[in-house]
């Protein structure tokens, strides 16, 4: 813990001061709007130039900036923005696997993956729809089966989609998330857009940030191979009281199904609203409420919460976001045939993005109560996770991205018997270069390691600990964006 308070204690002094020290050094204004340099993905990269390119062949529109207190994660964003476009693109790549099945007993193997995505963006006047689909699938080198009874060979699907409508105070936002995996998507290169960090197609789709974390089911607890089934729908409503404040109110509902697994299904509703003030050009107060009910699929357990918030943002347009919302979190935990126990828990948010020349810096740290990711009746969660990219050369780009997540079981007299413990970990470093004006070529490689207090079992094998290694290599083709009017 001490570790990450550090690491927070930096990136805090990062947010205030970079920006200054670098306006000076480049002669450049602080506040002088900037078009950012879009970072490459650690999977599906795409060539640096890219939003450039396209930003030149389909013209240019005011970008959309999210609300502290809102939904979508607090961006940079930007003063620019592609207009209507649509741009198909191909990911092609083979690993060696240790562990495919994530189990205490590895098994090592050779997958080869193919990936197509389908990014749109359409502007309609004071509205604007975007879509960001990734479909695929995997083969192995030789078949096998999971404890879970799946096989090596499975497919990818993810859709995201999202419409803002705009009036002259109001604005209206409507969200949704699906997602299907054959693992959990913590640090997996088979996680979907978000495991792959930014891409070409994800960073030229209309600038819109994603809804946030805590959102969306957690899945940080990594277990043996087997399907599963997560969605996320969101609607929000945000009205500007006057030039420098606004409030949000907003509804959401999520879903984590296992199929053919013996893991913990969940979904809950959440109600949130929140009060924006902006004290300066670049500062914004704000005051956040929300109630979260979580329930479970076949077990007689809720759990309602509600988190208070105080947040403060800070955004340098194309350059620089940085907030933190803290405050405390109480927990009503409700199980069959035990008298129902409230907790106080404490609650953080905080996210970092940098954007400098061709390097970027993204930061996130969550501490807070959640659905347990398929194997525990609810969890006292948190995770940091760290993703960078820099231009090594003048083709050579490399990316690094760390994550860390431990979860503990809250703790009720029918389920905390063992009071069980999760920490998980992944690092990843990823190098790509372009060939020729629309594909670029990647190595890299990944692992990913998980301990516990109490066994973690696959089968009839059980033991404490598991690790995964991964080496890939793979090409990503796109193609040149189609301009729709």
């Amino acid at each position: 813990m001490r570790a990450i308070h550090s690491l927070w204690a930096t990136a805090v002094a990062l947010a205030l001061w970079v920006p200054g020290a670098w306006a000076q050094e480049t002669g450049q204004a602080v506040n002088q709007p900037n078009t950012p340099q879009s970072p490459l993905p650690l999977l599906l990269s795409g060539n640096i130039s890219a939003p450039e390119a396209v930003g030149q062949e389909l013209g240019e529109a005011l970008a959309h900036v999210p609300a502290l207190s809102g939904v979508e994660d607090f961006t940079p964003g930007s003063v620019q923005r592609t207009r209507s476009f649509l741009l198909p693109s191909l990911n092609v790549y083979q690993w060696a696997d240790t562990n495919p099945f994530m189990s205490v007993h590895p098994e090592g193997m050779t997958l080869t993956s193919v990936l197509g995505s389908l990014v749109l963006q359409r502007n309609f006047g004071r509205s604007e729809l975007t879509l960001n689909y990734v479909g695929g699938g995997t083969v192995a080198n030789r078949q096998a089966v999971s404890p879970g009874g799946m096989g090596l060979n499975s497919i990818v699907q993810q859709l995201e989609t999202t419409q803002v409508t705009r009036w002259r105070r109001f604005a209206l936002l409507l969200s949704d998330q699906f997602s299907y995996f054959p693992e959990s998507s913590f640090g997996s290169i088979q996680g979907g857009l978000n495991s792959f960090g930014p891409g070409a197609g994800d960073s030229l789709r209309a600038g819109l940030p994603d809804i946030r974390s805590y959102l969306t089911p957690d899945q940080s607890i990594l277990t043996t191979r087997g399907g599963r089934v997560s969605n996320t729908l969101v609607t929000q409503g945000e009205y500007d009281l006057n030039a420098r404040s606004s409030i949000t109110v907003a509804g959401a509902y999520d879903f984590l199904r296992f199929i053919d697994s013996p893991l913990l299904g969940s979904y809950s509703g959440t109600f949130m609203t929140g009060y924006n003030h902006q004290i300066s050009s670049t500062n914004t107060l704000g005051v956040i409420y929300r109630f979260n009910a979580l329930r479970f699929a076949n077990l007689d357990r809720t759990i309602d919460d509600h988190v208070a918030q105080l947040s403060y943002g800070r955004r340098i347009t194309g350059r620089l976001s940085f907030q933190i919302s803290a405050g405390p979190e109480v927990g009503l935990i409700r199980s069959s045939g035990v008298a129902p126990q409230t907790r106080l828990f404490w609650n953080l948010e905080s996210t970092l993005h940098y954007r400098l020349s061709r390097t970027t810096l993204d930061l996130s740290y969550e501490r807070g109560l959640t659905g347990g990711a398929g194997v525990l009746a609810g969890a006292e969660a948190s995770r940091v996770e760290v993703t960078a990219n820099k231009g090594l050369s003048r083709t050579w780009q490399g990316t690094f991205g760390m994550g860390y997540a431990n979860n503990r079981n809250v703790n009720s007299t029918a389920f905390s018997a063992s009071n069980q413990t999760f920490d998980t970990w992944y690092g990843r470093v990823q190098c790509s270069r372009p060939v020729g004006h629309r594909a670029d070529a990647f190595v890299g490689y990944l692992v990913q390691l998980e301990g516990s207090n109490a066994p973690i079992c696959t089968g009839v094998v059980c033991g404490k600990s598991l690790a995964r290694h991964q080496v890939f290599v793979g090409l990503n083709w796109r193609h040149r964006p189609f301009a729709m009017k």
